[in-house]
């Protein structure tokens, strides 16, 4: 995908092995698309609405307190909202989340 391999040629250094771009900011949708590197991941975290990541290539691993997920490339889990999950990249990986949210808690009526 030529958006994640711009990120990939960005000249500042990755934060915690991962670069990311909003592809899709509307009234009850936000969409983000993230490059990793092998290893990168994001900390622990929630979102105020269902979530939906999708393993575009490579793979991650998707740690909720009662599970761990391992996504393959083309593979898409979801969350409910305000469950904490976190995602390590087990490889060079691209990912596309989205956060469909649905007004409650949101700020979004």
């Amino acid at each position: 995908m030529a958006t994640a391999r711009a990120l990939r040629e960005e000249s500042h250094p990755a934060k915690d092995g991962h670069r990311q771009i909003g592809l899709l900011h509307r009234e009850h949708l936000r969409v983000v698309l993230f490059a990793f590197e092998r290893g990168g991941w994001l900390r622990e975290h929630r979102a105020p609405g269902l979530v939906t990541i999708h393993a575009l290539t490579g793979g991650l691993r998707v740690a909720t307190p009662a599970t761990t997920h391992e996504l393959a490339a083309g593979q898409v889990l979801a969350l409910e909202r305000d469950v904490p999950h976190d995602v390590e990249a087990l490889e060079q990986s691209d990912m596309l989340l989205m956060v469909h949210l649905d007004g409650e808690g949101s700020g979004v009526p």
